[in-house]
C-alpha cells in the first residue's frame, strides 16, 4: 500500500536539533519530541505520511492548517489558566528570618509580620471551602517567609485543619535550613507529601559569606548537619537544595557537590540565579548574557544531579496568570506575584473576600492579560516558557529579552539530553 505523503508547516514553537543522520523535532508547548529523517524537512516545511498527521498534531510538531500557531497556543494558554484541577496556594506565615542574606528581595516588607491564628483560621477555612466546591481535585502547598521554619506553631495549625482534607496534598517548604525541627516535619508529613527546598549557595567559604546570621556567623555547617540528620531519620522525606548563583560563589559550585557527595546525599540540587531587585541593593549579580547556568549544571551532572532543561522556568504562563494560583501574604492579602509580596503595585484583594463580586475583577487584571508580550515574543519559539520573560522584573527593573540567556543555557541543555535518549 502506497502511503500518501501530506505536507505541514513546523509550529512556531517547534525547535529542531541534528543527530547524526536525523533530526529530533521538539515541542515546548508539549515538551515533547519525536525524530524523522533529514530529508523529511526543507526549511520550515516537514513531509509526513497521512496517518501521521494527527499525532503529530496531538504533540504540537506541526502547525494546524485552520488556526495559527500563536491562536493555537492561546487557547492551550487560556486552557491552563483556568484548568482547575490543581488548587495552587502560596502561603507566607511571617516575614522575619534569622539570616541576613544581602541579595534577599524581601528587604521592603515588614520584618515583624507574622501570620496571626485569626487569620490562619480563616486561610484555612478558605482553602477548605474552595476544596469542598469539588472542582479541584488535588491542594499543592507552598509554606514560605520571611523564614517559616522560626514558627513551627503555624505549621502546626495549618497541619491541624488541613490534614483531613479528601483530596491529596503535595507541598514545599522553602526554607534556609536553619531550624527544621522534627515536630514541623512530622507535621508536615501528615499533611501530605511535602519536599523541604534548602537554599546552599557554594562551598562553605562561599555560602558564609551570603548566607549568615546578625552577629556574622556563617551558616553552611549547621544547615549541612540538618540536612544528614533529615535524610538519615526520614529517608522517605524529600529534599531539594538551591543554589542561588551569583558573582560570589560561581567557584564554589563543585565544593558544594564534593561536600553533599561525602554524605551520600540522595535529592535534587537545582540552581536559580539572584535577580535584580528594586529593594536590593546587591551588586554582584551575574550579567544577563551569561552562560554560568549552564557550567553549574554540566559540574552537578559529573556528580549524578541531573536537572530538566527548562526546570527554571515557567511553563504556559507563570502563577500570576493561572486562576488557580494564591500568593498570599501573613495579613491573608492577595499579591499577583511571589516576587512582589509587600509590593502595592502587585497587591489584589484579600483571599477570604472569594464570594465578593470584586474579588474576581482584582485578579483578573492580571490573570487575563498578555503582560508585555510583543509580535518578536509571540513568533518566538520560547513562548510557551517564556511569556514575554518575568513580568514582575519587566516591571520593576527593566525589559529584558531573555533568548539568549535560553539559547546558551537551557537549549544546550535539552540538546544534549535529547542526544543521549536517541543514540
Amino acid at each position: 500500500m502506497v502511503r500518501k505523503m501530506l505536507t505541514f508547516r513546523l509550529n512556531k514553537y517547534t525547535d529542531v536539533f541534528e543527530a547524526d543522520d536525523e533530526l529530533i523535532l521538539y515541542s515546548y508547548i508539549t515538551k515533547k519530541h519525536i525524530s524523522i529523517k533529514k530529508d523529511q524537512l526543507d526549511g520550515n516545511v516537514i513531509t509526513i505520511p497521512d496517518q501521521d498527521v494527527k499525532h503529530y498534531l496531538g504533540m504540537h510538531i506541526i502547525e494546524n492548517q485552520t488556526i495559527g500557531s500563536y491562536e493555537e497556543y492561546q487557547v492551550l494558554r487560556d486552557m491552563a489558566r483556568y484548568s482547575h484541577s490543581l488548587l495552587d496556594v502560596i502561603l507566607h506565615l511571617n516575614y522575619d528570618c534569622n539570616l541576613r542574606c544581602p541579595y534577599c528581595y524581601q528587604n521592603n516588607v515588614d520584618k515583624n509580620a507574622i501570620m496571626t491564628e485569626e487569620t490562619i483560621n480563616k486561610v484555612c477555612e478558605q482553602i477548605v471551602f474552595l476544596i469542598a466546591q469539588g472542582q479541584y481535585h488535588e491542594l499543592s502547598l507552598t509554606l514560605i517567609g520571611g523564614e517559616p521554619t522560626l514558627h513551627p506553631q503555624i505549621v502546626h495549625e495549618v497541619s491541624d485543619k488541613l490534614s483531613s482534607l479528601s483530596c491529596p496534598i503535595s507541598g514545599i517548604v522553602v526554607c534556609n535550613g536553619t531550624s527544621l525541627s522534627d515536630q514541623l516535619i512530622e507535621d508536615c508529613r501528615r499533611l501530605g507529601s511535602f519536599t523541604f527546598d534548602i537554599t546552599l549557595d557554594g562551598a562553605q567559604d562561599y555560602h558564609d559569606q551570603l548566607r549568615f546570621y546578625p552577629n556574622g556567623q556563617g551558616s553552611y555547617h549547621e544547615i549541612m548537619s540538618n540536612i544528614r540528620y533529615i535524610q538519615n531519620k526520614y529517608p522517605n522525606e524529600k529534599i531539594t537544595i538551591n543554589c542561588n548563583l551569583s558573582k560570589k560563589n560561581i567557584s564554589g559550585i563543585k565544593g558544594l557537590c564534593d561536600d553533599l557527595q561525602s554524605f551520600h546525599f540522595n535529592g535534587r540540587l537545582i540552581f536559580s540565579e539572584v535577580f535584580s531587585s528594586p529593594h536590593s541593593s546587591y551588586e554582584e549579580i551575574l550579567n544577563r548574557r551569561n552562560s554560568e547556568w549552564y557550567e553549574a549544571i554540566k559540574i552537578a551532572e559529573r556528580y549524578g544531579f541531573v536537572n530538566d532543561a527548562f526546570l527554571r522556568t515557567s511553563h504556559l504562563g507563570c502563577g500570576m496568570y493561572h486562576s488557580d494560583a494564591y500568593f498570599i501574604d501573613p495579613f491573608g492579602q492577595l499579591f499577583s506575584c511571589i516576587n512582589a509580596i509587600g509590593n502595592s503595585a502587585f497587591q489584589q484583594t484579600s483571599f477570604t473576600s472569594y464570594e465578593e463580586a470584586s474579588f474576581d475583577f482584582a485578579r483578573s487584571q492580571r490573570i487575563e492579560s498578555d503582560g508585555l508580550l510583543t509580535k518578536h515574543c509571540r513568533d518566538c519559539k520560547f513562548l510557551p516558557v517564556c511569556e514575554g520573560g518575568c513580568t514582575y522584573l519587566n516591571e520593576e527593573v527593566q525589559k529584558w529579552c531573555p533568548r539568549w540567556s535560553f539559547e546558551h543555557n537551557e537549549r544546550k541543555v535539552l540538546k544534549e539530553h535529547l542526544l543521549e535518549e536517541v543514540e
